[in-house]
């Protein structure tokens, strides 16, 4: 079914819906009598954003009949409010905090983003005020012990964990690759490969990759892998550059790629490519229940847009905070305590309910993209359970206004209420650490390198073990790590250690002895740097997180670690005030640059050398990171056929250029240029300035042969980059990407 016969029979639907409710009785409070108190929701989601529409539809939608009664008596409607500082980096996370907080907010929806939200852990568990957040890392939930960040969209195992059931019990596939071109999707990655193993499976081979930069190089092993399926992490354009490689080799397998939904309502995917390949996501837009489909009426009608699955999931936010306000008021802590202890609801996304964790949402939908980018629902999730097809459509609805259009409240369900307690208990394997400390090592034994230490009473989620089960695999920093059985204690709920994934270990360490502690030294280590975000825009500040480790037996004392960044070059640096024997500390350096381009920086630890770490110990203070400085890309299409007297019209606008079959001329005020200084992977928005893209009269036959770069200046005035594919008689393929405008 299309998304046109979906609508339509929507609409259906409606007119017999309002006659069924228009008689409804409403329960709001109509008195004028009655002072009416403004509840402000605090946002730290951007205006006008998919998830910002959607808490404003809510909004309205409870408002739009007047006010409503609490359980403290008094009388209340809804106000959305912002900070005076919209996040774009994470140390604006905490002044955008205070400027809510001013303004007497009683919850926070928000951030959405994971690189906001993950630096910000204790500002965000400290706020308050309840915060429902949309971010999906697992880290967020699971180490904030105060429950105060409440996960209002499923955290990324969920989807991995459905992702694995499905490709492996509905599609049956056994040969599954896996394929990641960023950092941030490795607990995504980790959780996969752990679901796969409990199904009794391993990828047959994958490629993890910090960038797109070697991806091609990498696309004739996989296909000599043969695999019957591939499951994908990695930006939009990576997928198209990933297809269009692997169908050219004849390969047909399946494709799986999580951000599917959300790059196809974008427009990034190119959809010659693209159709029929699997996606996971919150919440689909052809979600055949009454909630959903109502909530997809509403906002196409008030926005002239398809909502994506976070408006879904700011829009139950809302709603859920005005169901517990409606309980207990908007006060603190009653508030809190309301949203940990509230019954099952259903919501647009499924259902909503406090899991142990600060989780509110569990929800996973499968989908396929259809011929034409539509979404076909193929199966959902509850937690790790698949769910009936009927398990969702929800028979009593609670209408909320009748204005031209019926909006509904999700409605209470007569479940079980959830019982909040102190001290949750686990729902997976969970290890907890049962002696003063316990090292956590890259492989199991003494030999292995210490990367880290639990102290007691730390606890982790295994997900994996050695074939004795003396050593347990443990989600780790974004990683694995082992720890040694003796020293934890294993809470079990349902006979999930045998079951366990056997890990196999890495490359015994040469040598095969743990180093000697250097006596009255400091050894200070850099494990990790991630850029937020992984590619930062000019003008717009990023943070390099440097994740840095004293791997001897004394305490460092103050230190900085500093770097210069180009273009600049900026110099940017932190104070450390000490490390401890085996602590690890993230350093946060916040920078700003002003031009594009790709570069590599070295991250330095004491820099000043101020730490006394022996002849030795300076080796590990540098840390190589390479990157790039460029605006975002507005549009990008692979191989498109032009015929000859076909105007190309590139930026959505009026027609750019026209090929005639020999020549490529610019049309309406547009330029073009040889590029021959990049490629069409590291070319940047600086390198095409009109000064250079500058002939206003075309390129000749012999300059459009496969493989040249042409620079364009589209007549929109934007900057963007073409690449000739192939030439076949007097038809052209091209692949091209134009930037936004800075």
């Amino acid at each position: 079914m299309t998304m046109r016969s979906r609508i339509r029979t929507s609409l259906i639907l409606l007119l017999a819906l309002i006659g069924l409710f228009s008689a409804a009785r409403l329960d709001r409070i109509q008195g004028a009598n009655q002072a009416v108190t403004v509840i402000r929701i605090g946002t730290l989601m951007r205006q006008n954003s998919q998830a910002d529409l959607g808490a404003r539809l809510a909004v309205q939608e409870i408002n739009v009949n007047g006010a409503f009664a609490a359980g403290d008596g008094r009388v209340y409607s809804l106000e959305l409010v912002y900070p005076n500082i919209f996040p774009t980096a994470p140390e604006d996370i905490p002044r955008a905090l205070d400027s809510l907080k001013a303004q007497e907010v009683s919850a926070v929806i928000g951030p959405l983003d994971n690189a906001l939200a993950l630096p910000n852990l204790e500002p965000l568990a400290r706020a308050g005020v309840p915060v429902l957040t949309l971010a999906t890392s697992d880290t967020l939930t699971d180490f904030d012990v105060t429950n105060n960040i409440m996960r209002m969209q499923a955290s990324e195992r969920y989807y991995s964990i459905a992702a694995a059931e499905y490709m492996v019990n509905e599609l049956q596939l056994t040969n599954i690759a896996v394929v990641q071109t960023n950092v941030e999707s490795t607990e995504a990655v980790v959780a996969f490969e752990g679901a796969l193993g409990s199904l009794g499976y391993a990828p047959i081979t994958k490629i993890q990759l910090v960038d797109a930069s070697t991806l091609s190089e990498q696309i004739p092993g996989l296909v000599t892998a043969n695999p019957d399926g591939i499951i994908f992490w990695g930006a939009p354009q990576d997928v198209n550059v990933l297809l269009s490689n692997l169908f050219g080799r004849g390969w047909n397998g399946v494709f799986f790629y999580r951000d599917a939904q959300k790059a196809s309502l974008a427009g990034q995917l190119d959809l010659d490519l693209a159709a029929g390949i699997y996606g996971a996501s919150g919440w689909a837009y052809s979600t055949q229940t009454e909630l959903s489909r109502q909530f997809l009426i509403n906002f196409v009608s008030a926005y002239g847009r398809v909502p994506d699955e976070t408006a879904a999931a700011a829009y139950d936010a809302v709603y859920t905070l005005a169901g517990q306000i409606k309980i207990a008021g908007p006060s603190m802590p009653g508030l809190y305590e309301s949203l940990l202890r509230m019954q099952t609801v259903y919501t647009v996304q499924g259902r909503i309910e406090p899991y142990e964790n600060g989780d509110f949402s569990r929800n996973v939908t499968i989908f396929r993209l259809s011929e034409f980018g539509g979404i076909d629902v193929l199966a959902r999730y509850k937690n790790t359970e698949r769910l009936p097809d009927d398990d969702l459509v929800v028979q009593e609805l609670n209408p909320v206004a009748v204005i031209g259009t019926p909006t509904f409240t999700p409605t209470m369900t007569p479940t079980e209420t959830a019982t909040y307690t102190p001290s949750p208990t686990p729902s997976q394997l969970q290890l907890t650490v049962i002696s003063d400390t316990v090292n956590v090592r890259s492989g199991p034994g003494l030999f292995y390198e210490e990367i880290g230490q639990f102290q007691r009473g730390a606890t982790a989620t295994i997900v994996g073990a050695n074939e004795d089960l003396s050593w347990l695999v443990i989600q780790y920093r974004g990683g694995i790590g082992w720890v040694a059985a003796e020293f934890v204690e294993v809470f079990d709920p349902g006979g999930l250690l045998n079951q366990l994934p056997i890990i196999q270990a890495p490359p015994t360490p040469i040598g095969g002895v743990t180093a000697t502690p250097r006596l009255n030294l400091s050894d200070i280590v850099i494990d990790n740097v991630l850029l937020m975000p992984l590619q930062p825009v000019p003008g717009q500040g990023f943070v390099a997180s440097v994740t840095v480790r004293n791997a001897a037996s004394a305490p460092t004392g103050q230190f900085v670690v500093a770097a210069s960044f180009e273009p600049g070059p900026v110099y940017t640096s932190n104070i450390v005030s000490n490390l401890e024997p085996g602590q690890t500390l993230t350093v946060p350096l916040s920078v700003t640059l002003l031009g594009t381009g790709t570069f590599a920086v070295d991250i330095v630890a004491d820099i000043n050398n101020e730490v006394n770490e022996g002849e030795n110990g300076e080796g590990n203070n540098i840390y190589r990171v390479n990157y790039a400085v460029d605006y975002p890309i507005l549009i990008q299409t692979s191989s498109l056929p032009v015929f000859a007297g076909t105007n190309v019209d590139l930026a959505g606008g009026v027609a750019d250029l026209n090929w005639t079959g020999t020549e490529l001329v610019p049309l309406s005020g547009g330029r073009v240029g040889i590029v021959t200084s990049a490629t069409f992977e590291t070319v940047h928005y600086n390198l095409l300035d009109p000064a250079i893209i500058s002939n206003t009269t075309g390129l000749s036959e012999s300059q459009i042969f496969p493989g040249v770069l042409i620079g364009v200046i589209t007549a929109e005035g934007q900057r963007g980059i073409i690449r000739i594919e192939a030439r076949a008689g007097t038809a052209i393929t091209i692949s091209y990407k134009i930037y936004s405008n800075p």
